[in-house]
């Protein structure tokens, strides 16, 4: 218990900071207002009371080193500014749509006090704090309290959760839940296709990291920081985005082969090469042979012609961007919240 609570006890809570995020992927309506003000505030609690303890150090000196570098970071006061301009926002929220008769349009009335930050939601302006006070205060505990054994299981605790939601996700598709299979064949907006990018590309980080450390267990890295992950991607992610993550799993592929050249035996780099080429002609196989009408076939052949669907896509976004930009204009500084 000692050793939890002297080098992962910070780790443990912001990993539960981080993966409380997640949530949102299963229920996109669920609030994380609370859970994020109290996650944020036992997470700081964690860093100044239980910060990792350097070699040497006693508790007392680990916690003047976190305060002293926290003090001294821009980031934390450029965080702090940040959290400020939205809580004034908040503060300053509310706006009503009302309708001009006299110039026949609906039209937001200002707010209390005009030329000031404000945002036109209330609630959206409160999630929006809790958001960054916890981007804040997990980015400030990875810079300065957190070992970099700690920041390593995070990470690859990460990616391998994420492969794991990525196989679930994908089972639900594929025996017919909804939304999942509307998801899966791009038929709505979601954010799934980009989560597993995201995760993807640490994945394959991590996993490198792994490999040259020597670190047992790094086949689990690659099958659910890496092949899990890249399904994911293929299953939900639409089109283009598709095609993006799909391009810099490539490159980064590439940079794999470079990096790891000079940093284990030819032997493992041969079995790294095998095992990612074995994956690709799988997915090929899978793609055009065994699942003829699947996701990612469907997907990719809706992209052509190319320039129907780039027009198409102009298109439904002419208005909403001449919005932006008129909105833009008239609130360039502070914005609407």
């Amino acid at each position: 218990m000692q050793i939890v609570l002297t080098k992962y006890w910070l780790t443990i809570h912001v990993g539960l900071l981080l993966f409380s995020s997640w949530l949102c992927l299963f229920q996109p309506s669920f609030s994380l207002l609370v859970p994020f003000f109290w996650l944020a505030l036992v997470s700081m609690e964690a860093a100044f009371l239980l910060p990792t303890v350097h070699r040497g150090e006693t508790f007392a000196d680990a916690r003047t080193r976190v305060f002293h570098a926290m003090a001294r970071d821009p980031f934390f006061y450029f965080g702090v500014a940040i959290v400020l301009l939205v809580v004034v926002q908040w503060l300053n929220s509310g706006c009503k749509l009302i309708y001009l008769p006299e110039a026949d349009v609906w039209q937001f009335t200002p707010p209390a006090v005009q030329g000031a930050p404000f945002s036109v939601e209330p609630r959206a302006a409160q999630m929006q704090i809790a958001v960054l006070i916890a981007g804040v205060v997990g980015c400030l505990c990875l810079r300065h309290a957190m070992s970099q054994t700690g920041r390593r299981y995070l990470l690859q605790s990460a990616v391998t959760i994420s492969g794991l939601l990525a196989l679930f996700f994908g089972w639900l598709a594929w025996h017919g839940v909804e939304p999942y299979v509307r998801w899966s064949f791009g038929k709505e907006n979601c954010i799934l296709g980009s989560f597993f990018g995201l995760w993807l590309v640490f994945g394959m980080g991590v996993f490198a990291d792994a490999l040259v450390g020597g670190q047992r267990g790094y086949q689990v890295l690659f099958v659910l920081g890496v092949v899990a992950n890249l399904f994911g991607v293929l299953i939900f992610a639409k089109a283009l985005s598709l095609i993006l993550y799909v391009g810099v799993a490539v490159l980064l592929f590439f940079y794999w082969l470079w990096f790891l050249r000079t940093k284990v035996s030819p032997s493992v780099q041969l079995k790294v090469f095998a095992a990612s080429l074995g994956v690709i002609i799988c997915v090929a196989c899978a793609c055009v042979y065994l699942f003829p009408g699947n996701p990612v076939a469907t997907k990719v052949k809706g992209l052509a012609p190319f320039s129907q669907t780039w027009n198409a896509l102009s298109e439904s976004k002419e208005i909403r961007t001449a919005a932006a930009l008129k909105i833009w204009q008239e609130h360039p500084w502070v914005g609407v919240g």
